[in-house]
C-alpha cells in the first residue's frame, strides 16, 4: 500500500505524455479543408450512384428496344421509298439509321450486365475496347450524317436544277464510307485507353488513370468538338438558310397559284429532316452546354451523377426517336409506313376499292358494233378477240 501513491504517479505522467503525443500529432496532421470538400463530394457522389444508375437501367431498358425497332423500321421504309427517289438524302438516313443504332451498343450492353451480372463490355478486355470504340464512332458518324442531309437539303431548296448532278448517289456513298473511315480512325484510342478491371470483386470497363488526362483531351476535341459541336452549330446554320428559303418559295407559289408536285416532295423530306435534326439537338442541349462551359472556364459543368444520367438518357432518347418525326413531318415516309402496316397496296393483294370492282366487273362490249365504232377500238382489244 506504501507504494501505491507512486504507482499512481507514474500512471498519471503517462497519461500526461501519450496525450501531449496525440496532440502534437493531430497538430502536425491537420485535415486540409479542400480534402474534407473532395471527400464530402464523394460521398455525394456515391450516395446519389445506386439511385441515379437504376434510373439510368429502367431509361434505357425501354428506349434500346425502342432504338432497334424504330430504327430497323426506319430502314425498311427508306429502303421501299429508296426506288422511287431521286434525292440522295435517302441513303445517309439509312446511314443514320445504322449509326444511331450503334451509338447505343454499350448502352444495350449496360442493360445486360445490370440485369444478368456478365456482359461482354463490363467483363472482358475486348469488349470493354471494341464497344466503347463503336459506340462513339456511330454516335460521330450519325452528327455528320445529319450534317450531309443538311448539305443536300440546303442545295435542294437553294439550286433545285443542280442538286442532282452535285449529290449524286455515288458521291453520297463515298462521303459516307469516308466519314465512317476519318472517325474510326480517330476514336482508335479507346483501344489503348479502356480497360477491364476488378474493383471490390466487381468487373468494370473504366478508363486507366495513367492515360485519364490525355485520353478526356482526345474525347472532348474528337468526339465532342469535331463529332458533335461543329457539324450542329453548321446543322443550325443551313437550317435556318433552308427555313427561310422555304418560306419564299411558299410565297412565290402561293402568288402564282402553282402546286408542283416535286416541290411539295421536296417540301416534306425537307421538313422531316428539319423537325428529326432539331429534336436532336433539343436532346443534346445538356451535353452542348457542358461543352461550351468545359471551353470557357475549363471544369465540367456535369460534375454529378444525376446530371450525367439526364445527358446520357437525353442523348439516347435522341438517337431512338426519330421515326417519330420521320412519322410525324414526312408525308411519303407515312403513306410508306402505313401502306407496309396496314397491306393497303395493288402489289400486296390488299381490298380492292370501289372504282376496282365497278371496272372489273363491267360487262364486255358487245362484239357485232357498227362500222363507225369499229375504228375506235384499242388494238389490244382486237388482237385478243
Amino acid at each position: 500500500m506504501a507504494r501505491l501513491p507512486f504507482i499512481l504517479l507514474a500512471a498519471l505522467v503517462v497519461t500526461v505524455a501519450t496525450q501531449t503525443e496525440v496532440k502534437d500529432y493531430l497538430d502536425d496532421h491537420t485535415v486540409d479543408p479542400v480534402i474534407n470538400k473532395e471527400l464530402e463530394i464523394t460521398k455525394n457522389f456515391v450516395r446519389n450512384r445506386k439511385a441515379a444508375m437504376y434510373n439510368y437501367q429502367i431509361a434505357s431498358t425501354c428506349l434500346c428496344p425502342m432504338n432497334y425497332l424504330l430504327n430497323g423500321l426506319s430502314i425498311v421504309v427508306f429502303l421501299k421509298m429508296a426506288p422511287k427517289q431521286k434525292q440522295a438524302a435517302l441513303l445517309v438516313m439509312i446511314g443514320l439509321c445504322f449509326a444511331d443504332a450503334a451509338a447505343t451498343t454499350y448502352h444495350i450492353d449496360y442493360v445486360i450486365w445490370a440485369n444478368f451480372g456478365w456482359s461482354l463490355m463490363q467483363n472482358t478486355d475486348w469488349g470493354c475496347k471494341f464497344f466503347n470504340w463503336l459506340g462513339v464512332v456511330g454516335s460521330d458518324c450519325s452528327y455528320v450524317f445529319c450534317l450531309l442531309i443538311a448539305l443536300e437539303r440546303f442545295a435542294s431548296v437553294m439550286f433545285p436544277l443542280k442538286v442532282s448532278l452535285w449529290f449524286t448517289k455515288r458521291r453520297v456513298k463515298i462521303a459516307m464510307v469516308a466519314v465512317i473511315l476519318i472517325f474510326s480512325s480517330l476514336e482508335m484510342n479507346r483501344f489503348w485507353f479502356f480497360r477491364k478491371a476488378l474493383i471490390n470483386n466487381v468487373n468494370f470497363c473504366y478508363r486507366s488513370a495513367e492515360t485519364s488526362k490525355l485520353s478526356r483531351q482526345l474525347s472532348l476535341g474528337i468526339n465532342r468538338i469535331l463529332g458533335f459541336l461543329i457539324p450542329w452549330v453548321f446543322i443550325c446554320l443551313l437550317n435556318l438558310g433552308i427555313v427561310i428559303r422555304l418560306k419564299q418559295l411558299n410565297m412565290q407559289h402561293q402568288k402564282l397559284g402553282k402546286t408542283d408536285s416535286s416541290h411539295q416532295n421536296n417540301h416534306s423530306l425537307t421538313l422531316m429532316f428539319l423537325s428529326m435534326s432539331i429534336f436532336s439537338l433539343l436532346s443534346r442541349a445538356f451535353d452542348t452546354y457542358n461543352v461550351i462551359h468545359i471551353l470557357v472556364i475549363g471544369s465540367n459543368y456535369i460534375n454529378d451523377y444525376s446530371k450525367y444520367i439526364i445527358s446520357t438518357c437525353l442523348i439516347l432518347s435522341g438517337h431512338s426517336l426519330n421515326f417519330v418525326f420521320y412519322t410525324l413531318a414526312g408525308s411519303k415516309f407515312r403513306k410508306t409506313s402505313m401502306e407496309m402496316v396496314c397491306f393497303c397496296k395493288r402489289s400486296t393483294g390488299g381490298p380492292r376499292t370501289f372504282t376496282q370492282r365497278n371496272v372489273e366487273e363491267r360487262p364486255p362490249k358487245n362484239p357485232s358494233m357498227n362500222s363507225r365504232h369499229v375504228n375506235n377500238i384499242d388494238i389490244s382489244t382486237i388482237s385478243q378477240n
